[in-house]
């Protein structure tokens, strides 16, 4: 988790990088991903999107609880993270 906070004050992206190493965590990301499948298909064309439309996709898939995560969402687990180490 150390790298997550490193990563987020050298390029001011807040984000959690995760690597699945577990086989529920695998499980975890299949279904993080068929969620962004079901909002944007593949091959959709995202330059035609504005950034108001990104943003809600982002929220929208970035607001969801992930088991990996004890059932919190990212920005929970982020904020936690940083908790920690402040």
């Amino acid at each position: 988790m150390a790298n997550n906070v490193a990563f987020t004050l050298s390029t001011n992206i807040c984000g959690l990088l995760l690597r699945p190493a577990l086989a529920v965590d695998a499980w975890d990301e299949r279904e993080h991903q068929r969620a962004a499948s079901a909002i944007m298909p593949k091959g959709t064309d995202l330059s035609v999107s504005t950034k108001d439309d990104l943003r809600r996709i982002e929220d929208s898939l970035n607001g969801r609880p992930r088991m990996t995560l004890g059932y919190r969402t990212p920005a929970e687990k982020y904020a936690e993270v940083v908790a920690l180490s402040t």
